[in-house]
């Protein structure tokens, strides 16, 4: 049994083009559910607010007192209840009778606790517990990546979808954009998907760029990078020092921060510095949303990255992605979107090996 309470309130929530597919999933579980032992319960305010296709799938209709009398007419109760009926009076609307529902208790948690203990949801025959997504990801607990052929596959935290590992797939010419306000998680995010691909494509030439000050820089233990970018002039003779049988990555920390005028960037996104290289960049959102004419915009095409605690009305746009205009959980660091060509799952990620601290 599934208990919705609030309908209006719920297709609220989710009404926009990235909740559509949910509430055809809830009509269809309205629908279809009795067929395959699945009820719903549902309450709403208004007869109004129910879609008429699903009110008619409905069989059993309970009516209470109405603020508007119409409704019960639209609901079929010829008899609605006056505004003097005591709380817990209904109406059944199929068979036209009154009843009186049975009162919980003052104590609503130990009625339910006490109804729990009547169906347990443990054991052979019951329903699996709702999951929820954790609020902490080891990198240990994800699967290996996979670079053996593209796609690479760099697992990077849990999602809210099955509650299970999710991969970054990078396909080759693809670049990654990461953002995020102050301590959400963002140079974290940098040094795990380097880890990933470090363990992936051992061969990788991986070099840090952060101009200003990161955590990226002077990492001590099992770091991946090969060589660290501080200064322009060490950035505009980065072309010269590139291996060019091996993969390059640069990780790019305040991305929106780094000017370039001798095009490296530009250049590496668009091909030209070196045959097999990513561009993964950080950066706040809102700088990365006003920069226009900056060579971040070029990592934006690959609509590839993630967005950690997003503006949902602003920052989707930043990778081509519609957000969910109302988030169901905490916005904690390491929180946000996963976005793939465009299509956003929220994703708890997981903390990097020597990460020392949320940025």
């Amino acid at each position: 049994m599934v208990l919705i309470d609030g309908y209006s309130a719920l297709t609220a929530a989710y009404d926009d083009p990235a909740g559509f597919e949910l509430l055809d999933d809830l009509e269809r579980v309205v629908v279809d559910g009795p067929q395959i032992g699945m009820v719903v319960a549902a309450s709403a305010e208004r007869a109004g607010t129910i879609p008429a296709p699903l009110a008619a799938a409905v069989r059993h209709k309970w009516v209470f007192r109405l603020a508007d009398r119409f409704d019960g007419a639209v609901l079929g109760v010829a008899s609605p209840l006056s505004s003097s009926a005591p709380p817990g009076r209904a109406v059944s609307a199929d068979s036209g009778l009154e009843m009186q529902l049975v009162w919980p208790g003052p104590d609503l948690v130990a009625a339910c606790a006490e109804a729990a203990t009547l169906w347990p949801s443990t054991g052979e025959g019951h329903p699996r517990a709702i999951g929820v997504l954790p609020a902490s990801v080891a990198i240990a607990d994800l699967p290996p990546p996979s670079g053996a052929a593209r796609p690479w596959r760099l697992p990077v935290g849990v999602g809210d979808r099955r509650l299970g590992a999710v991969a970054l797939p990078l396909h080759a010419g693809d670049h990654v954009l990461v953002s995020g306000p102050s301590r959400s998680g963002r140079s974290t995010t940098l040094l795990l998907l380097a880890q990933q691909l470090q363990r992936a494509r051992p061969d990788a030439f991986i070099v840090a760029v952060a101009l200003r000050r990161s955590p990226l820089l002077g990492l001590t233990g099992p770091t991946p990078f090969a060589t660290e970018i501080t200064t322009h002039d060490a950035l505009a003779a980065l072309a010269a020092t590139l291996p060019v049988d091996r993969t390059v990555v640069l990780v790019v920390d305040d991305a929106e921060l780094v000017d370039d005028p001798a095009r490296v960037f530009a250049n590496a996104v668009n091909g030209g510095l070196h045959p097999d290289l990513h561009v993964i960049a950080a950066g706040r959102a809102e700088g990365l949303r006003t920069a226009y004419g900056h060579w971040t915009q070029l990592v934006r095409r690959s609509r590839l990255g993630v967005l950690l605690r997003p503006q949902v009305d602003f920052d989707g746009d930043l990778l081509g992605a519609v957000l969910p205009r109302r988030e169901t959980v905490a916005p904690i660091p390491g929180r946000g979107y996963l976005v793939v060509d465009g299509a956003a799952e929220l994703v708890q990620i997981a903390r990097a090996t020597t990460a020392r601290e949320h940025c």
